[in-house]
């Protein structure tokens, strides 16, 4: 139990943050989330002497994950740690294998949110996100940046870096008075080569849409 209070206080410290961008106190919905997991896709793999690691990537599925601010498609090679996300505002997913991890794993956490801006005033909410996201890379001896923004699913998108450890990349989307945020933290850069975390948090971004 002490373990996974660690982990849960160690994925929390880069959501923290947030709080401080609302201007107004941030609603909490009672009703739990009911998490709906939809097959989309099988990739099939070929009878080849690819390494096995190759054949695993392969031999994968992926899931449509439906919340009640919005679905996203999740890689089949991860999964939803139970004991850290916090329905219905936060979900944290890991590689498939390493939800009891004693210290942290390259992870990705999913959090919705409310604040005072409109989708109007996108800029700024970006420009808060940004005071903040330096506070906190700097608190680990770090710098961050807004590295690009657009529409994606007709939403406006921020993505920011922060250069630290661990190495974090969020994504915001904008709505009206609320946001989405993808993070996804790297603890272990050699690990992140096999779990391929960058690509399967950028396909919960490509793929988010809002519930609304």
């Amino acid at each position: 139990m002490k373990q996974s209070c660690k982990w849960m206080a160690l994925l929390l410290s880069g959501l923290m943050l947030l709080s401080a961008c609302n201007k107004s106190e941030e609603t909490t919905k009672k009703q739990k989330t009911k998490t709906k997991k939809t097959k989309v896709e099988d990739v099939d793999v070929d009878e080849t002497d690819e390494p096995e690691v190759t054949k695993k990537q392969k031999n994968r599925s992926a899931s449509l994950q439906s919340k009640d601010f919005g679905s996203y498609t999740l890689d089949g090679s991860w999964v939803e740690v139970e004991s850290q996300s916090m329905p219905p505002e936060i979900f944290v997913y890991c590689l498939k294998g390493n939800e009891d991890s004693k210290t942290p794993p390259n992870n990705i956490v999913v959090r919705y949110g409310t604040n005072d801006y409109t989708k109007e005033q996108h800029e700024d909410f970006c420009t808060a996100i940004l005071v903040q996201v330096k506070q906190q890379a700097a608190s680990f001896g770090g710098d961050a940046h807004m590295e690009e923004f657009g529409e994606i699913n007709g939403c406006m998108c921020y993505k920011f870096v922060m250069d630290c450890d661990p190495y974090t990349i969020q994504w915001y989307f904008c709505g009206e008075k609320e946001f989405v945020m993808v993070g996804m933290s790297i603890y272990d850069q050699e690990a992140a080569k096999e779990d391929r975390i960058e690509e399967v948090a950028q396909m919960i971004v490509d793929s988010f849409i809002w519930n609304r």
